[in-house]
Order: C-alpha cells, then structure tokens, then sequence
C-alpha cells in the first residue's frame, strides 16, 4: 500500500526532513469507553485500545504488556529531546472485512495540521516499518490519527485530491496538558477496530514475543501496530 499523504500534499521525503515538526493545536479525543471506544454498525471508532510495555524483550524471551493508561507521568525530556517513532512490527486482524482496513497517521498541527500515513494494513498488503523523528510540544505530546481504509480504485489513484477519512480518531501520546496515555520511552501497541463487533480483552493476558528478531503479540486476533518510541537526539 501506498505510505503517501492522505491529508496533505507533503510528501514522505519533505516529511522525514521536517523531521514532523507538530506543534499545539490538533483535537485529542478522550479515551473513554463513552467516546473513542464506542462502536456501531454503520460507523465506529477503529481505535480500540493502546497497550504498553518499557521495553522490547530480549530473543526468546517476552513481556508482558500493560495498558497504557496506567502509565502514572508522562517523560518532560521529550520536550527539549523530540521522540524518535518507529514501527517494530504489525499485523492484519484475523476476522478482517473484506478488504477494507486501517491506517495510522502522524498529525502536524505546526503545518497546519496535514497528516502522514506511516502505517496502514487493507486487504493482503501491510505496510513495512517505518521510523521518523518528531517534536513534541510541551502543551500535547505525540499526535496520532487512527482510521478507517477504503480499498483504492483506478479513479482513486488518478485523483489529484486525497480520499476522505473515514472514522478518523485524533489520539495522543500525552505530557499531560491533554487526554491521552501518558508519554514515556518504551514500546506502545495501538489495538485498531476492522470491524463494529470487535471488543478488547484485558492487555495482562497479552505479551510481546520475540524470537529470531522478529516481534509478535501472540494470541491477538485483531489489528495492531507495535511503536517503539524513544529520544530522538
């Protein structure tokens, strides 16, 4: 799939060269089971829940994650440091809905708040993992979208203009002026919605595993993108 812009014409080079210089201001919708949790048949949040873990587990070993919203203090340094964002590992949810399926956008509210797909899963394709650099503003931290895919059509990728968003969820990776799992170094699982039905069990019974390089959430059935977020200087 395509890791081109879907809310802006900035491209990926420009985007890793800005480093995603996000700034105050992009919406932040609360985590709550009222809002962002909610689900319906026709139209409903694909953010589904954020798992957290300090650190990626040695070869042959595994973690236990956590939810993120346990996660007492946000880490002031990012302010003066940046983060470094990296995509460690993914996966397609297994009960997917033909081939529709979900994206992971950085938002850049210092540019007028454009958007850079850095991951995105529909139908057989996966995006590969992907790092960049961001600041983060003392006033929100790390300023995530979770949404909904279309399948492209011909006329799709002969348009000039963007496809329209579809169920988009404004999160953040919070310092604490704003809702949101509190920001530290280590390594967040964003759990995403395919389908209406979809629920989230308990992040205790889940761990990350590592074997031969290579990391996994054994046992989850849904979609999920593995973030390791660290200092970026």
């Amino acid at each position: 799939m395509s890791t081109s812009p879907l809310s802006s014409r900035m491209d990926r080079r420009r985007f890793l060269f800005t480093g995603c210089k996000a700034a105050a201001g992009v919406t932040v919708v609360a985590l709550t089971q009222t809002n962002v949790f909610a689900a319906s048949s026709s139209s409903f949040s694909p953010l589904m829940s954020i798992g957290f873990a300090p650190a990626l587990p040695a070869d042959g070993t595994a973690v236990r994650l956590a939810d993120a919203a346990s996660i007492y203090l946000p880490d002031p340094t990012f302010i003066s440091r940046g983060a470094r964002v990296t995509v460690v590992a993914s996966a397609r949810g297994a009960k997917r809905a033909g081939d529709d399926g979900v994206a992971v956008d950085a938002a850049m509210p210092a540019y007028g708040n454009p958007r850079f797909r850095f991951w995105s899963a529909a139908g057989d394709s996966v995006s590969g993992n992907l790092g960049f650099n961001v600041t983060v503003p003392a006033t929100s931290g790390i300023n995530l979208v979770a949404r909904r895919v279309k399948p492209t059509s011909k006329k799709d990728e002969t348009a000039t203009a963007p496809p329209a968003d579809v169920d988009p969820v404004p999160f953040t990776l919070s310092l604490g002026g704003v809702a949101g799992p509190k920001l530290q170094r280590g390594v967040y699982i964003v759990a995403l919605r395919e389908t209406a039905g979809e629920s989230m069990a308990d992040w205790g019974r889940f761990s990350i595993a590592a074997n031969g390089g290579a990391y996994s959430v054994p046992g989850a059935g849904f979609a999920w993108v593995m973030l390791k977020i660290d200092y970026a200087t």
